[in-house]
């Protein structure tokens, strides 16, 4: 089972998007998690870096790897990796560009 590193149970990954603000692109997944205080949130965005897993579980560690291996084809499909990072003024770097602005995909 993945779980959200702010506590809570990742129960379904729904799509694969990303977003840019001020020209500079994050990406995430969209799932439902059930939080450890009994409440619920639907569609949220999750950060990859808060998706975890109980690295003795060969179960979670093959949804990871499944989930891992959609966002990188997904990157791949929907912009560029640059080979050098560019440098923005405010001191954000740049290391993927996308297509378009904003973008999901159900998976």
């Amino acid at each position: 089972m993945l779980e959200h590193k702010h506590g809570g149970k990742i129960t379904s990954i729904s799509a694969i998007g990303h977003e840019t603000y001020k020209r500079v692109a994050s990406w995430h997944y969209v799932g439902r998690v059930e939080w450890s205080d009994g409440t619920v949130s639907e569609r949220i965005r999750i950060p990859p870096y808060a998706v975890c897993f109980d690295h003795d579980d060969s179960a979670s560690k093959e949804q990871y790897a499944r989930l891992a291996q959609q966002l990188d084809l997904y990157l791949q499909a929907e912009g560029e990796w640059l080979d050098k990072p560019k440098h923005m003024r405010d001191g954000r770097l740049v290391h993927w560009v996308p297509k378009v602005p904003e973008y999901e995909v159900a998976v």
